[in-house]
């Protein structure tokens, strides 16, 4: 079995965010057949809930960082495909010796600010470019940069449709507010945003989302408790749900920033860490939020104004949301899982990698499947398939970074899995389907692959059979 370690810490300082993505991508690794440990200090689990809940092996491990690599270590029963560090206080010390147990290295930054020893190096930072990282990680390091890979619960590309399909019909209304600046809140901005909205003289229903060990929340439910409109939540899973129903967002940047944009909801932002400053800074300069910066009074008189202001101008909230579901899709994730995995090289050492495509490239999609050097048999069935079933992913091809093909694959119910790719003909007989073949049986272990022959192309039967694929004609 394949399995990957996370080395992520949470606690009231160092807040969920880290510990939150890491659980999103290994929830999905889980998902297809891998087998996820989180190594963390003691705390972490009693801070994130979801974690304690999760089905993922945990080890604790001392606050000695000297230490914890020696640990996990000793703690492993196998060998461990990849280690995923997503930790302010780890860098190339720490990985460097971590690289006696793990294959590969993938680290989770956002600061730029120090060395560090990786296969795979994630800024979800938007805008952030490769060249920040080229003189901290070897030549041998692959970069990945930018909100697109931002790793979000599957809640959020799931409810994305939909949600952008409510904003757009709501035409701008400002009715429902959301209130979250995390699980802890620890500078008690919750109570002075509520003050703010109250100051509004508006009619609005808050939702309030606070963790149960929030050191504010007994000040906040006597501040909400003669009002109605006013509604706490606490300890909630469902996220998404309630940025799905809001029409604006207020809180701070960092990870939440990607959710709201998946979703296409605006927000106003404060920023309550350092790390958060160059993210607000690049998403209100694109109109994709607004930008309130560090807490002050300033901050919050004019949140009071702009509420103000929202309320009798439409236009506002359709520009913020039309800009913001712009940065990320919400399927970094599986992005990142083909971006890590999804390579491999053939018999003459050209390489082969999948892509994964975006809402915005269905009309590539449609143009690629509608060319006739595909031949496809039926190209609308399969381009219908694009928007009708949340299940599909689709692929781009790579051939020495060369557009060569389409590969679609489909997740079925209980470890099924269906593929079905598109070569241009240019790209025939280089052996890429025999890569394909192999890219999917490693990446979906453990699971029931069948290969669906819809084109005139047909895959000798013989090299599915190698990879264990059966197949399927439509």
């Amino acid at each position: 079995m394949n399995q990957v370690v996370f080395r992520a810490d949470s606690s009231e300082n160092i807040g969920a965010g880290h510990v939150m993505r890491c659980l999103s991508f290994a929830n999905l690794l889980s998902s297809f057949g891998w087998l996820c440990t989180f190594a963390c200090v003691p705390g972490t689990v009693e801070s994130v809930r979801p974690l304690g809940r999760s089905i993922h092996k945990i080890i604790l491990i001392p606050f000695e960082i000297e230490k914890q690599s020696k640990v996990i270590r000793d703690s492993l029963s196998q060998d461990v495909n990849l280690l995923v560090v997503d930790h302010y206080d780890l860098g190339f010390e720490f990985e460097s010796e971590s690289r006696i147990w793990a294959k590969k290295i993938l680290v989770i930054d956002d600061l730029a600010n120090r060395t560090h020893d990786a296969d795979f190096l994630l800024d979800q930072t938007y805008n952030r470019k490769v060249s920040d990282y080229k003189s901290l990680v070897s030549d041998n390091c692959h970069i990945i940069t930018g909100s697109k890979n931002s790793l979000l619960r599957k809640e959020f590309p799931s409810l994305r449709q939909a949600a952008l399909k409510r904003r757009d019909a709501s035409k701008g209304k400002l009715k429902q507010l959301l209130v979250s600046f995390g699980s802890s809140d620890t500078m008690n901005n919750t109570c002075q945003i509520l003050e703010a909205i109250s100051n509004t003289k508006l009619d609005f229903n808050v939702d309030v989302i606070l963790g149960s060990s929030a050191p504010f929340i007994d000040k906040v439910k006597e501040q909400i408790k003669a009002d109605s409109k006013v509604k706490l939540y606490v300890d909630v899973d469902n996220m998404a749900e309630f940025m799905f129903k809001a029409d604006l967002a207020i809180g701070a940047g960092g990870t939440t920033s990607w959710e709201r944009c998946s979703l296409g909801l605006p927000s106003m932002t404060l920023t309550i860490a350092d790390n958060q400053e160059l993210i607000n800074e690049n998403l209100n300069k694109i109109n994709a939020i607004i930008n309130l910066g560090f807490p002050s009074r300033s901050s919050f008189r004019s949140m009071t104004k702009l509420l103000v202001k929202m309320n009798n101008d439409s236009s506002i909230l359709k520009k913020l949301s039309l800009n913001s579901r712009r940065i990320s899709d919400g399927n970094g994730c599986m992005r990142v899982f083909f971006k890590i995995f999804g390579y491999c090289w053939t018999s003459d050492l050209n390489k082969i990698h999948l892509e994964l495509l975006e809402d915005g490239d269905k009309q590539k999609i449609s143009n690629w499947l509608s060319n006739e050097s595909i031949k496809v048999v039926n190209p609308k069935l399969l381009i219908n398939s694009l928007t009708s079933n949340k299940n599909d992913c689709f692929l781009m091809i790579k051939y020495n970074d060369n557009d060569a093909g389409i590969l679609w694959i489909k997740l079925l119910e209980k470890k099924k899995i269906e593929i079905a790719n598109y070569l241009s003909f240019d790209f025939r007989g280089h052996g890429i389907t025999r890569c394909i073949f192999f890219i999917v049986s490693k990446l979906f272990p453990g699971f029931d692959l069948s290969t669906n022959l819809i084109s005139k192309n047909n895959v000798p039967h013989d090299l599915a059979s190698e990879f264990g694929i059966n197949l399927v004609n439509n």
